[in-house]
């Protein structure tokens, strides 16, 4: 199911998973947006000043502080750079195999256009410095690619630590404009000595989820872990110039994957916003030469979502109740 274009998709709408954002794919301040990404990218030096480079430094570039109003260097680093390379290494090999020629230069292309947008439908209506995406950009992107264009890492990731991309299905709603389940996870697995069949695996994104992995035979894996998932993105102010910090809640993951292709995963949130999704790729369920994948949500965050998606189509098709993403958590 995996494609450039279906990469751009889950990167670029990530932040609709944000239960303080609207997914109204079609109406997002997206020039706006744009203008103010490209004014703090293009600039970052006079930005930073404008924030301080202390206080920059020891929120986003690095701290190992847990309060989640300065912790911004963990999603960054793991995001940003791990994931975030892995997926340009990732679309480097989909050209290469798909016969195009200098397959890094459209990866780099592309995935810089993926998070371009993703700073862009983030950004919103705010029209001034905001040294979160300078970070993201500027730092742990470019280290991301770097770090990636290595053999080393490449080599790495897929066997020292394997590193894969269990990303989600996007769902478009046509009666509301709505996107729902957009968004890019990754998960790492190290297999555990003295129990050859188990595995110790963390699975993160905006959920980030540590836990077991039980191997039933050579292909097949469960894995039931719990964490905690992002279901709020908070705006702050600090000497008038905006910083965001999550709220957090509970969450139990559930997966099964098949040669670490993630076929089905069951996600529970709460208490304080009780929710459930539900996610069977395509390839699980077969009904004759039909094999649809399911995107199932329910509850005080999503109401209730209904989705079918295909293996070759980047985007699928669905149906989910209006809420008001105003609330406050």
């Amino acid at each position: 199911i995996y494609s450039p274009l279906s990469m751009m998709i889950n990167g670029s709408y990530d932040i609709f998973r944000n239960g303080a954002h609207s997914k109204d794919v079609l109406n997002q301040p997206y020039l706006t947006g744009m203008k103010n990404v490209w004014r703090n990218i293009s600039s970052p030096l006079y930005n930073i000043n404008r924030y301080g480079w202390d206080r920059f430094t020891r929120e986003e570039i690095f701290n190992l502080n847990l309060n989640a109003k300065e912790a911004q260097f963990l999603p960054n680093f793991s995001d940003h750079t791990i994931g975030e390379g892995m997926l340009y290494a990732k679309t480097a090999e989909w050209y290469d195999y798909h016969g195009y020629r200098y397959p890094y230069l459209w990866s780099f292309i592309t995935t810089s256009a993926s998070q371009f947008m993703n700073e862009t439908v983030e950004n919103g209506a705010y029209e001034d410095t905001s040294v979160d995406l300078i970070a993201d950009m500027l730092v742990f992107n470019t280290a991301g690619f770097i770090l990636f264009s290595t053999e080393w890492a490449r080599e790495f990731f897929s066997h020292t630590l394997p590193l894969f991309d269990w990303s989600l299905q996007p769902i478009y709603d046509p009666t509301s404009h709505f996107l729902y389940n957009a968004g890019e996870q990754f998960v790492v697995r190290h297999g555990i000595p003295f129990a050859p069949r188990y595995s110790a695996f963390v699975y993160w994104g905006i959920h980030g989820i540590a836990g077991i992995s039980y191997a039933y035979n050579d292909e097949n894996n469960l894995s039931i872990g719990v964490g905690q998932v992002v279901n709020r993105v908070n705006e702050n102010r600090y000497k008038g110039l905006r910083f965001l910090t999550p709220s957090l809640d509970g969450v139990i993951g559930i997966f099964y994957d098949k040669n670490n292709s993630l076929m089905t995963s069951i996600l529970l949130s709460g208490p304080r916003l009780y929710n459930a999704q539900i996610n069977i790729y395509p390839g699980l369920v077969k009904v004759g030469w039909f094999e649809p994948g399911v995107y199932l949500a329910f509850g005080e965050w999503d109401k209730f979502v209904f989705g079918i998606s295909l293996a070759h189509v980047p985007l699928g098709i669905g149906l989910g109740n209006r809420y008001d993403e105003t609330r406050s958590n």
